[in-house]
């Protein structure tokens, strides 16, 4: 009995992405055990059949690879959905209750100022005293609104971007 050899090819240029390196693009071979020698025609079939049984092996070992790929990208994708956009959604809704209550001082600022002028609506003469407790709280006011305005502006643009970061993967 004698064999025959046909070498599997890998195509040259794809083989870079394959996770192996093949000597001189053979990824495979095909050995054909015979009681005679094959003719040249029969040769020549069974050099096509391996080179195709190596095309498809290489389809597929990148198949392969290109899944693992689009696995990562979808649980790259996911992370972000729950590890930035989702506490984005808790920051909205911290901004939005942090406003209320610098509204709310605002607010109870109005309100002492009522009671320090008096229930008759007149513009009474305030104290020294009360005088400061609203500059006191107004100054208070204005610097939290301004830190939030900062503080929003920042969590705008930052969001922003997470959206276009995470906009191109419709996965």
């Amino acid at each position: 009995m004698t064999g025959s050899i046909s070498p599997s090819r890998a195509n040259h240029e794809p083989h870079l992405q394959l996770p192996f390196t093949p000597k001189e693009d053979v990824i495979g071979m095909l050995e054909i055990d015979t009681a005679g020698q094959l003719s040249e025609q029969d040769r020549f079939f069974f050099e096509r059949y391996a080179s195709r049984f190596g095309y498809q092996l290489h389809n597929r070992i990148l198949g392969n690879k290109n899944r693992e790929h689009l696995q990562f990208i979808r649980n790259l994708v996911g992370d972000i959905g729950h590890n930035v956009i989702v506490p984005n959604i808790y920051f909205k809704l911290y901004y939005k209750r942090l406003r209320s209550k610098i509204d709310l001082l605002k607010f109870f600022e109005w309100k002492l100022k009522q009671s320090f002028e008096g229930e008759d609506g007149e513009a009474a003469a305030l104290s020294e005293g009360h005088e400061k407790l609203l500059r006191d709280l107004g100054y208070i006011h204005e610097g939290l609104m301004d830190q939030y305005r900062q503080i929003l502006t920042h969590y705008e643009q930052t969001s922003l971007f997470l959206g276009d970061v995470a906009a191109p993967f419709p996965f």
